[in-house]
């Protein structure tokens, strides 16, 4: 139950930061800040059906075999710092959501060959 709690309060933050966030933005910052947001979702999605495989992170802040609250929780973090920085700085809306757009698809990709 307490674990639902932390789940639910990160959601709370990363939306309402991200209202904030969305207000500032041109459209294409939208666009990017969409395809992060869907990209780092996917790349998670995607990271867990492997682990649930047998495979292993390549990821070393979360080490080889990460629980799923590992998981959610760096995935959140990312997701909230990418919309706090891009909340305050007009150079990370621009290159710190594109630059992880383009991790997140690769990622994404790279996880697609790996699912059996």
């Amino acid at each position: 139950m307490e674990q639902s709690k932390v789940y639910i309060s990160l959601v709370v933050f990363i939306l309402l930061s991200g209202c904030a966030t969305w207000q500032k933005s041109t459209p294409f910052e939208k666009a990017v800040y969409t395809c992060m947001l869907v990209t780092t979702a996917t790349d998670m999605i995607t990271t867990d059906r492997i682990l649930d495989q047998g495979g292993s992170e390549l990821n070393p802040l979360l080490g080889s075999h990460p629980n799923n609250e590992a998981l959610y929780m760096f995935t959140g973090s990312k997701i909230l710092i990418h919309t706090v920085l891009g909340h305050y700085s007009e150079f990370w809306r621009k290159y710190g959501w594109t630059s992880s757009c383009l991790a997140g698809t690769i990622l994404t990709i790279h996880n697609y060959g790996e699912i059996e």
